[in-house]
């Protein structure tokens, strides 16, 4: 977003308790609307759907009023026009990574030092990959 010339006062970022989302959508959404965002985007499949549960009680219509991207793919997603576009994660390189760690443990048969690995998601609208380099066009 900074890339695109938004700054700090465009950019809010919310941490919402993952133990009761719905309760945590229902105090942070309206204030968000309120203050006339144009667009959200989450970090899990859950936050995207208490989200949509939320705006819809708040007569807001998605995707209309407020765009979303969503985390993962859900088949809701499709239920709107336009469709809710989603980050993909790339689940077999996590599984790739996360296998390689665990026989890496077991036949070292010692800790590793703490590691960090980055993965590139890639965002999917509509049922197209749109790749990352061309998500600033």
């Amino acid at each position: 977003m900074k890339a695109l010339g938004y700054d700090e006062h465009d950019i809010r970022i919310h941490r919402l308790p993952f133990e009761n989302i719905d309760a945590a959508a229902a105090e942070v959404l309206p204030s968000i609307v309120e203050r006339g965002a144009e667009g959200l985007v989450f970090a899990t499949n859950s936050l995207t759907i208490a989200a949509i549960k939320r705006l819809s009680a708040m007569n807001v219509r998605v995707q209309r009023d407020i765009m979303l991207v969503g985390f993962d793919n859900s088949d809701v997603y499709d239920c709107f026009s336009p469709p809710i576009p989603y980050v993909r994660q790339p689940i077999g390189a996590i599984c790739s990574n996360a296998i390689a760690a665990l026989v890496d443990l077991i036949e070292n048969k010692t800790l590793p030092a703490a590691a960090e690995t980055v993965l590139d998601g890639e965002v999917v609208y509509n049922g197209v990959d749109i790749h990352n380099d061309n998500i600033l066009k």
